[in-house]
């Protein structure tokens, strides 16, 4: 009987060191895991982030874009605005020069700076263009 016991006090050693063997390897093994699953979610959190930091360089230079449009945009209705008033004002300083015996409405833009220039001579000839006086057909 004693010698049982003394064989089942060994046989619990054994099964104790090789629990302790066991569950060393699954701590192992749970580790290496772990440590794969944790780098992969890092290589795929860094190439998210890459993406991310790209597609929001993406959307700043489109915004300096927009804003450097809008800001054009305003700086020529800004333009056209002055260049309309300068053409009003000439306009009706040209008309208020004017007798009462040529009051006529005001006149167009071509008539007030190209209809008073000379047209020049066409290709390949020396001769000035000479325009109809009378209505044609």
């Amino acid at each position: 009987l004693d010698l049982r016991l003394l064989q089942f006090e060994e046989d619990c050693k054994r099964i104790a060191v090789t629990e302790r063997q066991l569950q060393q390897k699954i701590d192992e093994a749970t580790t290496d895991y772990e440590q794969a699953v944790h780098g992969i979610a890092m290589n795929s959190d860094s190439r998210i982030f890459k993406r991310l930091r790209e597609q929001q360089r993406q959307i700043q230079l489109q915004q300096q874009e927009i804003d450097q449009t809008r800001y054009e945009k305003e700086l020529l209705q800004e333009e056209t605005r002055r260049l309309r008033e300068m053409t009003h004002r000439n306009a009706a300083a040209e008309y208020s020069r004017r007798t009462d015996s040529e009051i006529n409405p005001l006149p167009r833009l071509h008539q007030m700076y190209e209809a008073n220039r000379v047209a020049p001579p066409m290709p390949d000839t020396d001769s000035a263009v000479i325009f109809s006086s009378g209505p044609s057909r």
